[in-house]
């Protein structure tokens, strides 16, 4: 009745299988665990492998990388079952409660956010800076991230009926890294499908350092624009981004072609704080409308 969806890519997933894998058999119904790789190294692969002799895991190795989107939409695919829990790669599981606090929300035309959390103590740097941005802007109680279902929407760790991941599915236009998590949220709110978010996180254990983590920002603001054009610009996926929602702003106060300008000179300024031992959240806001200027332009 149950399954959970995971994309593998450049991470040994064992700990986090083996977790779901025993919480999975001691539920009440059939379940499965699906790992498809997504062209990850060969060390990677063969440390995975070794999960397949589980019962309840099926693995399986694509020959080149698809994408974020194309990769979900391919685990949706291949399941068997009505419920489909999409877990990313990165994440531990803290509860051993875990899937049994999904099964009371496995109704029809259901989907459930449960949340995802980082450790409380903070790590030193480079990776500090991802710590800080994650703990701060992203991490949220169900009861905050249910006064914005939709804007709050994450796909690390979601639970989601199977026909509606047919129905809205992940926009495969859209490549590289970012926003397909946004794009879905955004289909399922055109669509009138209710999102429900509960307490049920899981801890995002893959943290960055400085450097990647802004290459990856720089990446998501690309994608970002990018899938604004996937909407036709649609001024209700505009409300759903705050950054997004500011650069029109700007744009529509004829401030971004000055922003836009200056940001040539902000950007380098702005990575060389940010990659220091103590950035500030309100310099990070600042590179990403940078970066969001020039995707833009």
């Amino acid at each position: 009745m149950l399954s959970i969806c995971i994309p593998v890519y450049n991470q040994y997933v064992g700990k986090l299988v083996n977790k779901l894998h025993r919480q999975a058999l001691e539920m009440d119904m059939p379940a499965e665990l699906l790992l498809l790789d997504d062209g990850s190294d060969e060390a990677i692969k063969h440390q995975n492998r070794s999960l397949e002799s589980l019962p309840l895991v099926k693995y399986e190795e694509l020959p080149e990388n698809v994408g974020r989107s194309r990769i979900r939409n391919l685990l949706a695919k291949r399941s068997s079952y009505q419920y489909l829990l999409f877990i990313d790669c990165d994440m531990e599981v803290p509860s051993g409660e875990f899937l049994k606090n999904y099964i009371p929300h496995m109704q029809e035309n259901q989907v459930v956010c449960g949340g995802h959390r980082y450790s409380e103590i903070p790590p030193e740097h480079p990776e500090f800076l991802h710590w800080l941005v994650g703990t701060c802007r992203e991490v949220r109680p169900a009861e905050k991230r249910s006064q914005r279902p939709y804007h709050s929407f994450m796909t690390s760790n979601f639970m989601i009926d199977k026909r509606l991941i047919h129905q809205t599915g992940f926009r495969e236009e859209l490549n590289g890294y970012g926003h397909e998590d946004t794009l879905l949220g955004y289909a399922l709110k055109k669509a009138g499908i209710p999102v429900t978010h509960i307490d049920n996180p899981l801890f995002h254990m893959g943290l960055e350092p400085a450097t990647t983590f802004l290459d990856k920002t720089s990446e998501s603001m690309n994608n970002l624009w990018r899938s604004y054009r996937l909407t036709g610009k649609d001024p209700v996926y505009a409300r759903m981004v705050t950054i997004l929602e500011t650069y029109l702003t700007l744009r529509k106060w004829g401030l971004a072609f000055i922003f836009r300008n200056a940001s040539v000179l902000l950007a380098k300024p702005a990575e060389r704080h940010l990659k220091g031992s103590q950035p500030k959240l309100r310099v990070f806001d600042l590179y990403k409308l940078c970066k969001l200027c020039r995707a833009a332009r």
